[in-house]
C-alpha cells in the first residue's frame, strides 16, 4: 500500500511516468469513502451500544444476536464479489481455441474441481484445512488491499520485499487479531474445534495476560496487541511520511475496526463493505473497460447474478437447517471451499496486471 507515487510529466529520461491503472479515479474515491465510512460507523455504533448496554451485569456489550446479524449481512453482501470469477478467468488469457462456450465450460470445470478438492479436505481434515484456509484468506485480503491502493493511485506495485511485509501486517490485522481473541476462537470452534483449542493453548502461554482495548472489543493477549498494533501503526506512519494519506488512514481504520468491535462485527463489516466492495470495483473495469459507471455496473451484475443467486440459495437452506449442526458445518465447508478457486483467479489477475515491463532506471520495480 505504500508504493512510490507517479513521477511528474516532466520527469527526466530513464524515470518512468506511471499512468493511472484506470480512468475512473472518481469511482475509486467513492469506494474508498464508502468502505472507510462503513468501518467508522461500525466503531462508533459499537461504542454507543457498549455505553448503553448491560455489560456490567455480565452480558456482552453488543448482543450476540446483533453480532450474528451484522456478520450474516456482511457475508450476503460480499458473496457477489466472487461470483464473476468465471468471466474474469476467461478474459485473463487467450484460452484454448475452442470457442467461447467451450472455454467457459473448461473454466467452470476447473473452478469446481478446485472447490471440490478444498471442500473434501475441509470435511476430512478440518483442523489443518481450516488453518490453510485462514492463511490463504489473510494473504488474499492483504494483497487485495495493496492492489486496490496501487491501482487507485496509478502507481507501480511495491517491490516484492516491501509488498510482502505490508501484506503480512494487514493479514495479521484482519485475520490474526480475530483469531487471537477469545471471541474469535469461540466462533471458529464449531468448524475446527481442535484448531481453536490449540490456538488458545498457545496464546495462553504468552506473557502479559489478555486485555480488551474497549468494552465491546475483543479480548486479545497483550503480546499480540503490542506486536500487531505496533506493526500496523508503523505501516500507517510510513505511508503518512511518504505522502500516502489515504493509505495511512485505511490502515489505522482497519486496526480500530478489529480492536474496537467484536470479531463477528468486524468481519461482517470488513468482508461486505470493504473487501468485497473494493474487489467489485476492480472487476467492473475489467468486465467493461472504458465504459461509464452504469455500463460497468450492468456488466458486473450480468456476470455475477446467476452464481450469486445459487450461493445465496445455499445460505438460505443453511439458515433453515441451522439447528442441525452437522448440516450447517458441511454447508459452511462448501462455501469456504469456493474461496480457493476465487483466490487463484484473483492472483492470476494481479500477476497479469503486474507484468508491465519497467524501463531502465525505474526504481519502483525489481
Amino acid at each position: 500500500m505504500t508504493g512510490r507515487r507517479s513521477a511528474p510529466a516532466s520527469a527526466p529520461a530513464g524515470v518512468r511516468v506511471v499512468a493511472p491503472a484506470t480512468p475512473h479515479r472518481s469511482s475509486a474515491t467513492v469506494t474508498t469513502v464508502c468502505s472507510v465510512g462503513a468501518a467508522l460507523v461500525a466503531v462508533t455504533g459499537t461504542a454507543l451500544l457498549a455505553a448503553t448496554s448491560d455489560a456490567a451485569a455480565g452480558g456482552p456489550a453488543v448482543p450476540l444476536g446483533v453480532q450474528a446479524a451484522i456478520a450474516a449481512v456482511g457475508i450476503v453482501a460480499g458473496i457477489p464479489h466472487g461470483a464473476a470469477d468465471h468471466v474474469v478467468a476467461v478474459r485473463l488469457g487467450p484460452g484454448p481455441p475452442r470457442g467461447p462456450a467451450a472455454t467457459m465450460a473448461l473454466v467452470l470445470a476447473g473452478y469446481l474441481v478446485v472447490a471440490g478438492l478444498a471442500a473434501a479436505a475441509l470435511l476430512v481434515a478440518p483442523g489443518p484445512s481450516v488453518a490453510v484456509f485462514l492463511l490463504v484468506a489473510a494473504a488474499h485480503f492483504a494483497w487485495g488491499e495493496i492492489a486496490f491502493a496501487t491501482e487507485r493511485g496509478g502507481r507501480q506495485p511495491l517491490r516484492p520485499a516491501g509488498a510482502t511485509a505490508v501484506a503480512a501486517v494487514l493479514g495479521l490485522v484482519v485475520v490474526g487479531l480475530p483469531l487471537a481473541s477469545d471471541e474469535g476462537r469461540a466462533a471458529l470452534a464449531p468448524l475446527a474445534g481442535g484448531l481453536a483449542a490449540g490456538l488458545g493453548t498457545a496464546l495462553a502461554a504468552l506473557p502479559g495476560g489478555s486485555v480488551a482495548v474497549s468494552p465491546a472489543g475483543p479480548t486479545v493477549p497483550l503480546a499480540v496487541l503490542v506486536v500487531v498494533g505496533g506493526a500496523a501503526l508503523s505501516v500507517a506512519s510510513l505511508a503518512l511520511r511518504q505522502g500516502l494519506r489515504r493509505e495511512a488512514v485505511e490502515v489505522a481504520t482497519l486496526l480500530a475496526l478489529f480492536l474496537a468491535t467484536p470479531p463477528l462485527v468486524a468481519f461482517g463489516v470488513y468482508f461486505g463493505a470493504w473487501h468485497a466492495l473494493r474487489h467489485t470495483r476492480r472487476l467492473a473495469e475489467l468486465l467493461a473497460p472504458g465504459a461509464g459507471r452504469r455500463g460497468r455496473a450492468v456488466a458486473f451484475l450480468r456476470a455475477a447474478a446467476l452464481p450469486s443467486a445459487g450461493a445465496l440459495g445455499v445460505l438460505a437452506v443453511l439458515w433453515t437447517l441451522r439447528a442441525h449442526q452437522d448440516v450447517v458445518v458441511t454447508g459452511v465447508a462448501l462455501l469456504l471451499a469456493l474461496t480457493f478457486p476465487h483466490v487463484v483467479v484473483v492472483a492470476a489477475l494481479d500477476l497479469r496486471r503486474n507484468r508491465r515491463p519497467a524501463p531502465r532506471g525505474d526504481l519502483t520495480r525489481n
